[in-house]
């Protein structure tokens, strides 16, 4: 399989969308991640849910973890929910590694090894001829195991256990 015949819609947000907007479709979705459009509704990042809460904590926090241990509880829900309120595109940072992308052609081994290799859920397809397409881990884990399932029947049936 390539990764091009796996590759389908997933859901997107802007980057000018809320961090709240972002989380609340992940946990709508139970998405293991979430793919961010830049201003040109092209693919700019995929994140994960651990990149997600990542983008939660202020830089003083992450540089000292121990200064989560000083604000009462009240404090430490405001200090989330100002993070919440900015746009994703402006919590993205620079050093966030490069995004989980493959060519159309790719292989199913060489999907896997980007995913491993990026840590991530989700894998973006750049094709010309189908256009931008999303591979869950959670699907790729689902075509790799169809022959092996006796419920599964058919190419397209939708296995679950």
């Amino acid at each position: 399989m390539l990764a091009h015949e796996l590759a389908h819609d997933f859901p997107a947000l802007r980057a000018d969308a809320q961090l709240a907007d972002v989380l609340a479709a992940m946990v709508r979705g139970s998405l293991p991640g979430i793919v961010i459009l830049g201003s040109n509704n092209r693919p700019q990042a995929t994140l994960s849910l651990p990149e997600v809460l990542d983008l939660l904590l202020p830089w003083p926090f992450r540089e000292s973890p121990n200064l989560a241990n000083v604000f009462p509880d009240d404090m430490a829900d405001r200090i989330l929910l100002e993070a919440v309120e900015h746009p994703i595109g402006e919590l993205l940072r620079p050093h966030f590694p490069d995004r989980c992308w493959v060519r159309g052609q790719a292989t199913t081994l060489e999907v896997v090894t980007a995913m491993v290799r990026q840590r991530s859920p989700l894998a973006m397809v750049l094709d010309a001829a189908a256009g931008p397409g999303v591979i869950s881990a959670h699907s790729l884990i689902g075509r790799l195991t169809q022959p092996h399932d006796p419920g599964c029947t058919g190419q397209n049936a939708e296995c679950r256990w």
